[in-house]
């Protein structure tokens, strides 16, 4: 995701590694998209996990 230019990554030199995303406006212009992805699976979810059932029978 860094390489998009939608977070912004902060590493803090710690042992273990430690590492902070801050969105961009890029990355915030696309949290209207991405909150509805998760509305549209959350409201279908049982309807997904029935349709991969199918498939994988």
């Amino acid at each position: 995701m860094p390489t998009c230019g939608a977070p912004i990554p902060a590493v803090h030199p710690t042992v273990p590694p430690r590492v902070e995303y801050t969105l961009t406006e890029a990355g915030h212009g696309l949290r209207a998209t991405v909150d509805r992805t998760w509305d549209w699976t959350y409201r279908y979810f049982r309807h997904i996990e029935s349709a991969r059932g199918r498939f994988e029978a």
